[in-house]
């Protein structure tokens, strides 16, 4: 073996021109971590697919309220216009009626009528405004509840892309200290 001196002071002494400190080897990628990492990626995209999946049929869903919603409020004018007709018709034979008898009770029906009708039609507005807000409400929430999913998918992957890198590539090798 070759080597080389070091002087220290006044002595001298004798060092090997190479060091014996055997080097760490990593070691062998078995076959199985492939297999592992394969199988977390495809869980990873079923679930994917699984949660845009389910936040399709959410959104159907809250279109199909709203839709049921949207026909109740139409069937609910319907039926406010025929009665509104029906007391019209009613109004017109009573005040015929009324105006042989006395012209100013027909006044009276006349805007007992109006009355009538007009807190029909409020009543109508503001069932159909909440209608509106309660369509509203539901759609904020769904669209609240889809944010979050999309969020908790989006960590999840980020979480098994980090384990993933993690697993094939290894723990990093610390750098060697050197003695001074």
């Amino acid at each position: 073996m070759k080597k080389s001196h070091d002087t220290i002071g006044n002595r001298t002494r004798d060092l090997p021109a190479f060091s014996a400190v055997p080097q760490p080897t990593a070691p062998p990628r078995t076959p199985v971590m492939v297999v592992v990492v394969v199988v977390v990626v495809v869980v990873v995209v079923v679930v994917v697919v699984v949660v845009v999946v389910v936040v399709v049929v959410v959104v159907v869903v809250v279109l199909e309220v709203v839709v049921v919603m949207v026909v109740v409020v139409i069937v609910v004018v319907i039926v406010v216009v025929v009665i509104v007709v029906v007391v019209v018709v009613v109004v017109v034979v009573v005040v015929v009626v009324v105006v042989v008898i006395v012209v100013v009770e027909v006044v009276v029906v006349v805007m007992v009528v109006v009355v009538i009708v007009v807190v029909i039609v409020v009543v109508v507005i503001v069932v159909v405004e909440v209608v509106v807000v309660v369509v509203v409400v539901v759609v904020i929430v769904v669209v609240v509840v889809m944010v979050v999913i999309i969020v908790v998918v989006i960590v999840l992957v980020v979480t098994v892309i980090v384990v993933t890198v993690a697993v094939v590539v290894g723990p990093v090798p610390v750098a060697a200290r050197s003695n001074g």
